[in-house]
């Protein structure tokens, strides 16, 4: 109650909108591109589509779609409670390929939960074991299930940081990598779990150089944040990686004195983030760079934790203004007994 009510407040208010624009300046603030999880319940009643993302939306704005298809993904939070109409539908358009995937929550909890773990059978009786199909958290997995996700094509992503602070373990990305899972990355929602992309990497990387045998090498856990989920929702055609014929969607991030560029990244953070581009495009990033790049963009100041960013805002967009953003968000939240987070914790 203590977060939805607040969000479903602003809801009605017509700041759907307002929030989604923050939760992208706050995606792409920890070095994301691409994002998944806005819903048409998010932007409120009122609102009238499309909303146009500063990055890629992949469930309501990617900019990806092929003629005739649908966004690249479906993103479900309660899989289990889908109506058998939808549920039909879903495999279906999967099996046609007019839906490239269909991103659910599942199997989260502790590794010894019997409720968390029946979910998975529930899946299968329901149809939805296919690929296309990607499953978020997955921590009452084993091999068995790893193995037979393998076989199916069906893909997993690893929140390891939330799964750490509510249930004292994580998924076993071990087995999983064994049996042959495409595994992805990716934070999970900030209460519990990180504020972005690269606060998530960089714990990822700090718990498998703690193991007496590390799971990933630096470098895999890179592709995990990049490649391997592109190729997960059918977009790596498209996007995740740098190649000729993809989209420039790219994050700079400044330099280490390690050496390494694939250490380097993974133990970054806003405050390292030189650039984020989408699309060929400087969205967020150092002001030497991004105005060096882009001198006739409308550049605005943002504080990210303890650094200072620039920011290009759509100027026909609700909120053109970062500071009229912030304010209004700030001030309502406030009235609501609640308050607005931070960019970063940095």
């Amino acid at each position: 109650m203590a977060l939805s009510e607040p969000h479903s407040l602003l809801v009605d208010q017509g700041l759907g909108p307002a929030m989604a624009r923050f939760g992208e300046i706050k995606a792409m603030a920890n070095g994301a591109t691409s994002l998944a999880g806005l819903s048409a319940w998010d932007l409120g009643q009122t609102f009238k589509p499309p909303y146009v993302g500063l990055m890629r939306l992949l469930d309501v704005g990617s900019r990806l779609s092929k003629a005739g298809g649908l966004e690249p993904v479906r993103y479900e939070v309660t899989p289990l409670t889908l109506s058998e109409y939808d549920v039909s539908t879903i495999r279906s358009q999967l099996q046609s390929r007019r839906l490239q995937s269909l991103v659910i929550h599942l199997g989260e909890g502790n590794p010894s939960d019997a409720s968390a773990s029946v979910e998975y059978r529930i899946l299968k009786a329901r149809g939805l074991l296919m690929r296309g199909v990607i499953l978020v958290h997955g921590d009452a997995l084993g091999r068995t299930q790893f193995d037979e996700m393998a076989k199916l094509g069906v893909g997993l992503v690893w929140s390891p940081r939330s799964n750490f602070a509510l249930y004292g373990a994580t998924t076993d990305v071990a087995d999983a990598k064994i049996s042959g899972v495409q595994i992805a990355i990716a934070p999970d929602w900030s209460p519990t779990g990180s504020d972005g992309m690269l606060d998530e990497l960089k714990y990822a990387a700090i718990w498998n150089a703690s193991l007496e045998h590390p799971v990933f090498t630096e470098a895999e856990l890179v592709s995990m944040a990049t490649r391997i989920p592109a190729k997960l929702v059918g977009e790596d055609d498209a996007i995740g990686a740098l190649a000729p014929g993809l989209f420039a969607d790219l994050l700079v991030v400044r330099k280490g004195s390690g050496g390494d560029s694939f250490h380097d990244l993974t133990h970054s953070g806003p405050k390292e983030v030189e650039m984020v581009m989408v699309g060929g495009h400087p969205v967020l990033g150092s002001k030497r760079l991004v105005e060096a790049i882009d001198p006739d963009e409308n550049w605005q100041g943002i504080r990210v934790g303890d650094s200072d960013k620039q920011l290009a805002l759509p100027i026909g967009s609700d909120f053109p203004n970062w500071t009229a953003l912030h304010e209004t968000l700030e001030r309502e939240l406030e009235g609501v007994g609640s308050r607005l987070g931070p960019l970063s914790a940095d």
